[in-house]
């Protein structure tokens, strides 16, 4: 089965909503290069938890939604400051448009 969406972080929140119903933690990593979300497709799985891709700027406000809807209570970053701002640490949405 394919799981996919218009880009890259539709399609993290397409996979996870297939396989995860709750979830008390969730991983973020940039989807804007691959080094990070590549090192955590293979983490995630082993503690049970969903990765999202976001932008790196900010975190899409679907995502977000997800994320509560998940009941998650802590959120890994996965990269440094230079590939996710201090903006998606403190898990602004992103701008609509």
């Amino acid at each position: 089965m394919r799981l996919g969406g218009v880009d890259r972080y539709e399609s993290s929140r397409l996979i996870n909503a297939h396989f995860f119903e709750s979830a008390n933690r969730v991983f973020l990593a940039t989807g804007e290069s691959f080094p990070d979300a590549l090192s955590g497709s293979g983490l995630a799985p082993k503690v049970d938890a969903p990765l999202f891709t976001v932008p790196g700027t900010c975190v899409p406000a679907d995502t977000l939604a997800q994320i509560t809807a998940l009941g998650a209570t802590q959120v890994t970053l996965l990269g440094g400051d230079l590939t996710l701002s201090p903006a998606v640490a403190e898990l602004t949405a992103c701008a609509a448009g």
